[in-house]
């Protein structure tokens, strides 16, 4: 399973800890502070959302270093974290960093308050990351199923080299948006496999989108019935998966992407390291 739906929702389960000790670090924020009541030290909720915006922003400004050149030095492309792009160990710093020492914490209330919310958050989360590991196998395979040719003739999804698929579709907007990375990620890594999945629509209207604005790509397949998606048990579009040359997946990534963020993706093959 690589995403979880809530409603119209669909989050990547690779967020689902985060969200949920952050959820529960603002429930106990709000619960300190009204069993504080009039004797409540400092606001904490204040604080927690404080250090969340400084860990996002640190956490990008991490990634965008890592990926400069990606990014043709555009402003916007750089503060668009809609690609996922974050390095977590600058995120994570400064999130705990900005907690910890916003002022306030000599009092003796602030500090209990506080403690109370990253001991919760942290609990929270990584009893979610525990249970996600142990209802995943260790390294997913890549499942054996059948798609078409945009001629109609069956292809089945095999590898045999480092492989990047994208499922997606001409209806999405996200999808749309990472067209033009995906096109730059194809010439410029010749050695890795990518194939483009389309979910769901007739070999008409994949055509007519591609040419309409330009797109091509050396593998386009069809998934009329979304038996990929549906074997991944994965609801939303778009979805990249990185495979291993053994048809290990070794990275998942739920919503559109961008050049840098395709080059972090590779990464986690054992030869890209």
């Amino acid at each position: 399973m690589q995403s979880w739906q809530f409603g119209p929702v669909v989050v990547p389960l690779a967020l689902l800890p985060w969200l949920a000790g952050l959820l529960v670090a603002w429930a106990v924020a709000l619960w300190r502070r009204k069993r504080a009541g009039e004797h409540a030290a400092t606001d904490v909720e204040s604080t927690l959302f404080m250090a969340v915006f400084a860990g996002i922003l640190a956490g990008r400004a991490g990634f965008v270093l890592r990926q400069w050149d990606a990014f043709g030095g555009s402003p916007l492309a750089m503060l668009d974290i809609r690609d996922g792009g974050l390095w977590w160990p600058a995120a994570l710093a400064a999130g705990v960093a900005v907690f910890l020492l916003v002022p306030g914490m000599r009092r003796r209330r602030v500090r209990h308050d506080r403690a109370w919310v990253a001991a919760s958050a942290l609990a929270v989360a990584l009893s979610v990351t525990a249970g996600l590991a142990l209802q995943a196998p260790a390294r997913p395979m890549l499942p054996e199923v059948t798609l078409e040719r945009l001629s109609g003739q069956p292809a089945p999804l095999t590898v045999s080299s480092p492989t990047v698929i994208n499922i997606w579709a001409t209806w999405c907007p996200h999808c749309h948006r990472s067209m033009p990375a995906l096109m730059a990620f194809q010439a410029e890594h010749p050695e890795v496999q990518l194939v483009m999945v389309n979910q769901g629509e007739s070999a008409a209207q994949v055509r007519g989108y591609m040419t309409r604005h330009g797109f091509s790509f050396q593998q386009l397949l069809r998934d009329p019935d979304a038996r990929l998606s549906q074997a991944l048990g994965s609801r939303g579009v778009p979805l990249t998966l990185v495979v291993s040359a053994q048809g290990d997946i070794v990275a998942a990534h739920t919503g559109g992407v961008s050049l840098a963020r395709l080059r972090e993706l590779l990464r986690a093959l054992p030869d890209t390291r």
